[in-house]
């Protein structure tokens, strides 16, 4: 039962951890295609002030872009805009530390922690046949205060996450944005513990 648990869980692992580094290749994609829109946007407009030079006093003044569908037929609209920003806007959020890099980073963390307390904690202690509160892992425990200060303390390090033992990267009142190379560190970490559950579960059991 150990084995499969384990098993079970490194396969959560590894998804919730492949969804990450796709979703961060994909922003790296769509800032390109975000430059590739806007610098044809800008030779546009300066091939038309070649054309019409009268035109020349209205400035290049940026690219909106829209996400959008086709309406069914019959609808009194054809097209409905369901989110429309600058371009600048997307290619911000896209980069490197942006808001998107930041909130999937938050997603993940929360997603794997949700599942250990949720599900696999207890499953651990099933196969290890103690109570699930004897589950005790320093790494998890960080996870936890870094769940804790994203969902309650708008994503900014509390007391609680600098007194983690193992992910020690922030301070009190910094923003919290795990880089990609953080979460490797938080990846490795998990599949080190789950070696050691195949190996050496003891360390992991509190005992009265």
């Amino acid at each position: 039962m150990l084995a499969k648990t384990i098993s079970e869980f490194r396969e959560v692992v590894d998804g919730i951890y492949g969804t990450l580094l796709d979703a961060c290749e994909g922003f790296s994609r769509v800032r390109l295609y975000m430059d590739q829109i806007e610098d044809e946007s800008k030779r546009s407009h300066e091939e038309l002030i070649e054309e019409r030079p009268d035109f020349a006093h209205l400035g290049f003044g940026g690219v909106e872009f829209s996400y959008g569908r086709i309406v069914p037929a019959g609808s009194p609209q054809r097209f409905r805009h369901l989110h429309q920003v600058p371009v600048q806007t997307i290619k911000a959020r896209n980069s490197t530390g942006g808001e998107n890099f930041r909130l999937i980073g938050h997603v993940c963390l929360i997603a794997l922690f949700q599942y250990w307390e949720d599900r696999y904690r207890l499953s651990f202690a099933q196969a290890l046949t103690v109570e699930k509160n004897q589950i005790q892992v320093p790494l998890f425990g960080d996870i936890r205060r870094y769940r804790q200060a994203i969902i309650h303390n708008h994503g900014e390090a509390t007391a609680e996450v600098e007194t983690c033992s193992v992910l020690r990267w922030f301070t009190r009142g910094q923003r919290i944005v795990l880089s990609r190379d953080m979460f490797e560190e938080i990846i490795d970490g998990i599949l080190a513990v789950l070696e050691d559950f195949g190996s050496n579960p003891e360390q992991y059991i509190k005992r009265a």
